[in-house]
């Protein structure tokens, strides 16, 4: 399993929601004050973790970014470009690194999804923080 793979899981662990189309649904349901208390700590606690969660998948893009770049740096021209001309070896390196960005690019993908269904499950969350203060205000 990917790395993309296991954060997927533990986001939807964390906020207990179901996947749509690469966002996540999160709904809150209750009846009383004391229960609305209760579920509003409970957003908070999934906003920090949700949080530590995007920061993990931050270091490990991070991690992705300078494998690539290592390889991207120590690119060299192969062994029939030498003999065709300096124009051949940039050619020839470009490729490689044009090639590395692209593996990078689709290695990355996946994470950057991801992020994008963090933030949106953070939005999602600060209204129904929103929704449940003021519910709890109205019925004190």
């Amino acid at each position: 399993m990917s790395g993309a793979e296991e954060y997927r899981k533990r986001i939807e662990e964390i906020v207990r929601g179901k996947w749509k189309k690469e966002a996540i649904k999160i709904e809150f349901a209750w009846e009383s004050v004391p229960e609305a208390k209760q579920r509003l700590a409970s957003i908070r606690q999934m906003q920090k973790e949700l949080r530590q969660v995007k920061k993990e998948i931050n270091v490990e893009m991070r991690a992705i970014r300078a494998r690539y770049k290592a390889q991207a740096d120590g690119a060299q021209p192969g062994f029939v470009s030498v003999f065709r001309g300096r124009g051949a070896q940039r050619g020839s390196v470009a490729g490689k690194r044009r090639k590395l960005r692209e593996e990078r690019d689709r290695d990355l993908a996946p994470y950057e999804t991801l992020k994008l269904a963090i933030d949106d499950a953070l939005t999602q969350l600060d209204g129904a923080k929103l929704q449940l203060q003021s519910w709890i205000d109205q019925h004190k």
